[in-house]
């Protein structure tokens, strides 16, 4: 680890079990360096505080995720990474003690196109704002925010434009209100995967819960790929409406609804009138759907030339 090579550009050492000392040597001697993967390395906390340059280093794409990170680790990856682009610090919650006050020490990062704090309990959304609303999210593609609590879709959505993953999964109090917001100027065009698996929207808000939903899809109009597994905000209403109204979904290709149990063969109608473009559908763990109604969809779609994949249990 301790012999330079400056031909090495990445290097991924996931599951394995590696010291801080050696993560610290590999950092030091590998100055080229621009892709680091550590996830699952339960031996590392911050190998970045044992290295001491003078001169910066040149990763842009770092993953730590389900590894001892805290927020020493954060900040002393900002102020040694500048060029950092990629960030990964995802939990779950014993593994990850990042807290509100990493957040400042990212002020340090030009900007991000990748962002993960899944299950990283300790940090606030509200904390997350500001960074948010800065310019350093102007090119952000990617973002995973699972678990976190009281989102607000909607600043989301406005100021991360060039979103094209949002990952929101097991988020509690997800809030998405419109307002007087003109919705399809706040619309986000480039997003391409939404994933709300076990999302919780907000009671604490005037808006219902299934009107928030559907404020969400209608402003990610052009998304291809669609979780919303356990999600008891779906309904065949807010689906028909949703796609009735030509209001979003209509390039969707993957659609998940397991376990959702409101979920019956109209929303299968609907989805074989209007989604020219869906191949893959799963309604696992939907009671209200029986194998004549997923049978009848099937010989419909192959009748209008659009074979489609259903699987159901």
């Amino acid at each position: 680890a301790s012999q330079p090579c400056q031909t090495l550009i990445r290097l991924n050492v996931s599951n394995t079990i590696v010291s801080n000392a050696t993560v610290a040597a590999i950092l030091g001697s590998h100055l080229s360096l621009r892709s680091l993967t550590m996830s699952f390395c339960n031996e590392i906390a911050n190998p970045f505080g044992l290295v001491c340059l003078s001169r910066q280093l040149a990763i842009t794409h770092l993953d730590m995720s389900v590894t001892h990170v805290s927020d020493e680790t954060v900040r002393d990856v900002c102020r040694m990474c500048p060029s950092l682009s990629q960030l990964n610090v995802s939990g779950p919650a014993d593994s990850t003690a990042v807290t509100d006050d990493c957040v400042c020490c990212m002020d340090r990062i030009h900007h991000f196109t990748a962002f993960g704090l899944a299950h990283c309990s300790s940090i606030r959304f509200s904390a997350l704002v500001s960074l948010f609303r800065s310019s350093k999210m102007d090119v952000l593609v990617s973002l995973d925010l699972s678990a976190l609590v009281n989102v607000d879709c909607m600043l989301l959505i406005k100021h991360c434009y060039a979103l094209q993953t949002l990952i929101l999964e097991e988020c509690r109090n997800v809030v998405c209100i419109a307002g007087d917001q003109d919705l399809s100027l706040v619309a986000n065009k480039c997003l391409r995967y939404l994933s709300l698996k076990s999302a919780f929207f907000s009671d604490n808000v005037d808006i219902n819960r299934p009107q928030q939903l559907s404020t969400l899809l209608s402003i990610v109009p052009n998304v291809r790929r669609l979780h919303l597994d356990s999600v008891e905000e779906v309904s065949d209403n807010l689906l028909v409406e949703t796609l009735s109204q030509g209001r979003g979904l209509l390039d969707l290709e993957f659609v998940s609804f397991v376990g959702c149990g409101s979920i019956t063969e109209e929303s299968l109608e609907a989805m074989g009138d209007t989604l020219q473009f869906l191949d893959f559908v799963d309604v696992s763990h939907c009671p209200a759907l029986s194998r004549r109604d997923v049978n009848t969809f099937l010989a419909k779609m192959k009748q209008l030339h659009r074979p489609v994949e259903v699987k159901w249990s």
